[in-house]
């Protein structure tokens, strides 16, 4: 922590920390000063190479946004980064979060929040960038499927499901990727999104499938994130389709960590919740056959 300090000095001449940092599993954070304005610094603890490149990939994503302009929904700013550390400074936004967890407990979600964060998602969606190259892009979802097959689900399954995506040819939209209540700031009426570790292009319905998975506790909240999909057949091919590929990541992760909070019954609600995908896409297909 102190050569994070040494060198977050050195990016970053003048800076003053204004609090003991923090971490979240995953990161450290260092909330300071820079020249008067409110700052944090974020650096990757895990120690998995993997999330190391999730930050590059984050930083990526705001280097992006400095030469292409800012996405139509609220966000930090760039302040500096190194992609060798990696490390980057933000402009720290007040405000909390919708919910603090990533599964929010029953009955803890009202339909003013859940229609708040859509709102700030739908903005990211309709979102066309003036350089769409600068993006990464995650749209292959055979690729991502094929993995999962004979583990997590049979291997005609996973065929099932890839060829409802190459049946459905669903629009791709630049989703946030890791879409739950934590990655958000409530200011005032407005939303700021944060945390664009998974950022990317993907078929529309990924971040809603996302925040289905997430709002398991939360029925009437889920629910309305189920009745903002569009209900043409390509758009629910291409939610129920991410809520199956979301489900087999979460469902390995849970079976990774045991150290999860309620990790047995959120796998049994994550094994339902994959078994409804699976269901709704072959209806879907047998609809758009």
């Amino acid at each position: 922590m102190n050569s994070v300090a040494a060198y977050l000095r050195t990016l970053c001449p003048g800076f003053a920390p204004t609090a003991a940092p923090t971490c979240t599993g995953t990161s450290l954070l260092q909330r300071g000063l820079l020249h008067g304005r409110p700052v944090i610094a974020k650096y990757p603890i895990d120690p998995r190479s993997w999330w190391r490149d999730r930050c590059r990939h984050e930083i990526g994503i705001y280097q992006a946004w400095q030469r292409i302009g800012q996405p139509p929904v609220l966000v930090p700013y760039l302040v500096a980064a190194d992609l060798h550390l990696p490390l980057l400074v933000l402009t720290e936004l007040p405000g909390s979060p919708l919910r603090p967890e990533r599964y929010p407990p029953a009955d803890t979600v009202s339909m003013a929040t859940t229609q708040r964060m859509l709102a700030a998602l739908t903005a990211l969606h309709r979102w066309r960038p003036t350089a769409p190259c600068d993006i990464p892009d995650d749209t292959d979802y055979p690729a991502q499927l094929a993995p999962f097959a004979g583990d997590v689900l049979e291997t005609n399954t996973i065929r099932e499901l890839i060829q409802l995506h190459d049946l459905a040819r669903t629009q791709v939209e630049v989703s946030h990727g890791d879409a739950h209540l934590g990655n958000t700031s409530l200011i005032g009426r407005q939303i700021a999104l944060l945390d664009f570790e998974f950022t990317a292009w993907r078929p529309a319905g990924y971040d809603h499938a996302k925040l289905y998975l997430f709002l398991s506790e939360n029925p009437a909240a889920r629910h309305a994130v189920k009745r903002d999909v569009d209900s043409a057949p390509a758009a629910q091919a291409g939610f129920w389709i991410s809520v199956a590929l979301a489900a087999c990541r979460e469902m390995t992760s849970h079976r990774q960590h045991a150290d999860l909070p309620d990790r047995e019954q959120r796998l049994y609600q994550i094994a339902t919740d994959l078994r409804l995908a699976v269901t709704e896409c072959r209806r879907i297909r047998a609809q758009i056959q």
